[in-house]
């Protein structure tokens, strides 16, 4: 991942870039708050598959979540979890 200055100044370049040039982006990520602030439309991938798209205001609607974390645990089963420790 990027410290957060650089990361802010990657997602300022991709909302300038879609902005000026009305280009499709296809981002990868696992921050739903990044997802939610740069794209239009969003699609949950579970087990190498898409389960889900749509705006993160439809996703939410659908899963009947309060957020789009949730959203993503409830139309994928899945949940977020941190990385392994290797020792």
């Amino acid at each position: 991942g990027l410290d957060p200055a650089s990361k802010r100044e990657v997602q300022r370049f991709l909302e300038e870039l879609r902005a000026e040039r009305g280009t499709t982006i296809l981002l990868t990520t696992h921050d739903m708050a990044e997802a939610e602030r740069l794209a239009a439309r969003i699609g949950f991938l579970a087990r190498g598959r898409l389960v889900a798209e749509g705006s993160a205001s439809a996703l939410k609607r659908r899963a009947g979540a309060p957020d789009l974390e949730e959203a993503f645990i409830r139309l994928t089963g899945e949940t977020f979890s941190e990385p392994e420790e290797v020792v």
